[in-house]
């Protein structure tokens, strides 16, 4: 981490280059010198782990000779390097070129050699290929250092005099003694990316680089090491026990009130129960979490795309007692149902409806994240045997890298009427002629399609909902758009139309009382005004909401002049049930903003929208909120309700 002279070092690569690369090129073509070579050399020639040994006994059999030699005699040169920055990053390099240098590295397929993969990375285990790549060792050693240098730069500009004694600090040591470096409530925020289980098993596959690179690893570290297999044979409680450890360890060290980011990734439900029991039993209460999809696909994404998600969650927790976490983040509990794999099957149904279709990322994001970790599912259901990929592969098809609903007349009834029709009309497009549908086609076959939700279905509105993701041809009929269906998608993850349709729903149901209505619609003035009169202390952050609001008005009526005819709160902000202090972020702020009658907005408008008013409300305001758009037909509705909307 420390700043390097960028050139110099490039000075004493080159120096190091001349005159260890023409050795190194020789064994490739004296088969005596690399005879002499290997017979004085110290390469690695341990065995490898039983539970690796599929017809491999020992390390030196995942190189070839020629590897061997040429690796040796490269090794040795690093090391022999007097200056000790530049040694230390020529032995990352070194490090860097062993991924490729080996018999376990293959490019069939890529459109270059240096983009294959090697086993211990793509398959986590030790296995050799008949056909491997085979590269010079020169050619991939300077392709690392040049990733070094790259590295080094970026290092130099980010950190600059940052780091010293006193600012950064680097401990190596098992994570279940945390206490023998770090105080008790001494930490401000913890980031950890914790083992996975019984996916890797770290220290067996980095065996050959500790070898090469004379790293001791004691018996003490593979007692330490949290993960479940590998040559220990470590079971789900020896992995849990260690990794709670850890999680008793960061809840000590954090200050109160401070922040925990743990990433991790997990299809079964059981697992993430634990988790987060785990983290509440020593003070760490889960607030909420985001997906991050990966740009690398793994081995097994490759085997089951369809059921592997490829990407991690970002789970937040913070150190907070039972009544503080309540006071602040206290939710709606939602009537429980009989059965956790029901509710588990209907929320994926949700998603794949809403999204015409949903990949495993955005199934994995929705619903594990949104759905039921955000809801105190785990703690009140039993989930030990809910797997979402299993229920995936029940009661779902895959269909163009998305799961689709496989009998849509079973389809949860509590579905929002106008996604379920969207869908609907969705599956029969999908699933008709290649050469599209007739209006008259679709008319005949919607009622037989969606026979058990019986009436209610807004079918008025077929052609508008068939716009959104089709288009007709010069006949009439009505085929997918990919373009269309890709920009649906894309809006979805900005504009939530089903909650202003759903609120729209319980405004007009019979009984609704208009005076309660309006009160939870409240407009952002009289929210404004009743928070100054309450809490003095908050004028700030009333004023700040105020103009969050105007922000948003201003992004619309810029994008579609004259259409704003009101911007209002709803939600839990309307309600009063959010503080406006240090914790208003972790709020989703609800605004709900009206069109002018006869004003329809289009996907293009909506998509210039949601980089107008996301970006800067983000990057200026640092709150999350959820703006949704209510058509002209909507207002209306409103307004036979007798409902006023305050407009900001």
């Amino acid at each position: 981490m420390a700043p390097v002279d960028i050139e110099r070092l490039k000075e004493e690569y080159t120096q190091f280059t001349d005159k260890v690369f023409p050795r190194i090129r020789a064994l490739a073509s004296d088969r005596r010198k690399l005879a002499s070579v290997l017979e004085s050399s110290r390469y690695p020639k341990v065995s490898l782990p039983p539970v690796f040994q599929t017809g491999l006994r020992s390390i030196e059999q995942l190189f070839t000779p020629l590897q061997l030699g040429q690796l040796s005699v490269l090794r040795d040169a690093v090391n022999s390097v007097e200056a000790d920055q530049c040694r230390e990053l020529l032995r990352l390099a070194f490090s860097i070129t062993l991924d490729r240098a080996n018999r376990m590295y293959t490019a069939k397929g890529k459109s270059t050699p240096l983009r294959g993969q090697s086993a211990p990375f793509h398959l986590r285990r030790y296995q050799v290929w008949d056909d491997a790549t085979e590269l010079p060792i020169t050619d991939l050693f300077s392709a690392a250092f040049k990733k070094v240098v790259t590295a080094k730069v970026d290092a130099n500009s980010a950190l600059n005099d940052f780091v010293s004694a006193d600012s950064f600090r680097v401990w190596e040591g098992s994570a279940t003694r945390l206490d023998r470096h770090v105080a008790e409530e001494s930490v401000d925020y913890v980031l950890t990316d914790p083992p996975y289980g019984r996916n890797y098993n770290y220290l067996d596959l980095s065996m050959i680089w500790n070898e090469w690179l004379g790293f001791d690893v004691s018996d003490q570290a593979y007692a330490d090491e949290i993960i479940q297999g590998g040559s220990r044979h470590k079971s789900q409680d020896d992995y849990r026990n260690l990794l709670g450890q850890a999680i008793k360890q960061i809840a000590r060290a954090l200050k109160p009130g401070r922040w925990l980011t743990l990433i991790y990734s997990e299809s079964k439900m059981e697992t993430w129960s634990w988790l987060l029991g785990a983290c509440r039993d020593d003070g760490l209460r889960y607030v909420d979490s985001v997906w991050s999809d990966s740009p690398l696909p793994t081995h097994k994404k490759y085997q089951s795309p369809y059921a592997s998600a490829a990407g991690e969650f970002y789970v937040n927790f913070r150190k907070l007692d039972e009544r503080q976490f309540a006071d602040l983040y206290s939710r709606a509990v939602p009537l429980p149902l009989p059965d956790a794999e029901d509710v588990v099957r209907r929320a994926i149904e949700t998603v794949v409806v809403s999204y015409l279709g949903a990949n495993i990322e955005v199934i994995c994001n929705t619903v594990i994240s949104r759905q039921l970790l955000g809801q105190d599912f785990l703690e009140r259901h039993d989930v030990d045997r809910v797997d979402i990929r299993r229920l995936l592969a029940e009661h779902f098809d895959p269909n163009a890298g998305r799961w689709q609903i496989r009998d849509l007349a079973r389809v949860d009834p509590g579905i929002d009427a106008y996604d379920l029709l969207r869908y609907a009309l969705f599956h029969l497009l999908s699933r008709g002629p290649s050469g599209g549908m007739r209006p008259e086609d679709i008319s005949r076959a919607l009622p037989r399609l969606l026979a058990t939700r019986g009436g209610g279905l807004p079918l008025e509105h077929v052609p508008a909902l068939l716009q959104a993701f089709a288009s007709p041809s010069q006949r009439g009929q009505w085929k997918i758009d990919d373009r269309k269906l890709a920009r649906f998608s894309q809006l979805r993850l900005f504009f939530d139309s089903t909650t202003v349709r759903t609120l729209g729903q319980l405004l007009r149901a019979p009984g609704a009382r208009p005076a309660r209505a309006t009160k939870s619609l409240m407009g952002i003035a009289t929210l404004t005004a009743r928070l100054l009169d309450h809490h003095a202390d908050m004028a700030d952050d009333a004023v700040q909401l105020a103009l969050l609001a105007e922000h948003v008005a201003s992004a619309v009526a810029s994008v579609i002049p004259t259409a704003v005819a009101a911007v209002s709160a709803v939600d839990e902000l309307a309600s009063g049930r959010v503080s406006l202090g240090d914790d208003l972020r972790v709020h989703p702020i609800g605004l709900l903003i009206t069109l002018r009658p006869q004003v329809t907005i289009s996907d293009d408008q909506q998509f210039e929208l949601s980089q107008r008013i996301f970006g800067p409300v983000l990057n200026e305001y640092h709150v999350w909120f959820h703006p949704m758009i209510a058509t002209a037909h909507e207002a209306e509705a409103y307004r036979r309700r007798k409902l006023d909307l305050v407009v900001s």
